[in-house]
């Protein structure tokens, strides 16, 4: 890279620790103004850049973020997909926690969700975010659920993640039948949060027999922890009355579904 095309890293960072720390909530005009100056193909090539300054990255990120926030901001990401794609596979965490944000953010602000779902998942993008899920920290976890969601209040994205045929590789019971317990526990929040969606999302998990994947996971594993989580799971759903649905009846918060009862029982969780 020559001297010409080099950013000022200095200036760079002065501004971007200046915006992420601005207080308040960034408006569309700031975070078009901040990108006037600092385009966000250059941002995006600092964070690709070995630098020695350690919290350079941190307050990029943190800059980027509020500026994604915006409408403004997230209305030029369907432009930058690669970047979202490439930020999907980074080494850094908060880059790949970034990238599944982003993704929220540019469903959530676009009028048309149908058509920037159809983008995302044409890219790819869900089969990096379930990686993101599976293998990332807590907050990248965490993040990538929240866009699997988005994505799974459009038709387009709800295909890719509940597939019709048995044999997909990215059926959610096959992939928590191969990771690990940690990863299979985020399997199934994943599938209690998309089950809370629509009855009609619902009724695709639960003929698709992935909660079952919840009875495995407490009568036939050794793990005490992931038992223990998936019963919280379990647990939750009931409470928030999500299990309503196809043979599960729920009298103010008491499950009437045998099989579940039983397992909520058996394990002395008393549903009040």
């Amino acid at each position: 890279m020559n001297s010409a095309s080099t950013p000022d890293l200095a200036s760079i960072f002065q501004a971007a620790s200046e915006f992420a720390s601005y207080p308040g909530v960034v408006n569309d005009a700031a975070a078009k103004e901040f990108v006037d100056r600092y385009p966000l193909p250059v941002l995006f090539g600092v964070l690709q850049m070995e630098v020695v300054e350690p919290r350079l990255e941190e307050t990029i990120v943190a800059c980027l973020e509020r500026i994604f926030r915006t409408r403004y901001g997230s209305s030029l990401l369907l432009q930058y997909v690669v970047f979202i794609h490439a930020g999907l596979q980074a080494n850094s965490e908060a880059i790949r926690c970034l990238a599944c944000k982003s993704i929220s953010f540019v469903i959530e602000n676009m009028e048309d969700k149908a058509s920037t779902v159809r983008i995302l998942v044409e890219s790819n993008a869900y089969a990096l975010l379930i990686k993101c899920l599976l293998d990332g920290n807590e907050q990248t976890s965490a993040a990538s659920l929240i866009a699997i969601k988005n994505i799974a209040k459009s038709p387009d994205g709800i295909d890719v993640i509940l597939p019709s045929s048995r044999d997909e590789s990215m059926q959610l019971k096959n992939i928590a039948n191969n990771c690990s317990s940690m990863a299979r526990i985020r399997i199934l929040a994943l599938i209690k949060e998309l089950f809370s969606l629509s009855d009609d999302i619902a009724s695709v998990i639960y003929a698709s027999n992935l909660l079952e994947l919840f009875e495995v996971e407490i009568n036939g594993r050794n793990d005490a922890l992931s038992i223990l989580s998936a019963l919280e799971i379990l647990y939750e759903g009931v409470k928030r009355n999500f299990f309503i649905i196809n043979g599960f009846e729920i009298f103010g918060d008491r499950l009437q579904h045998k099989k579940y009862y039983i397992i909520l029982r058996d394990k002395n969780i008393i549903l009040l």
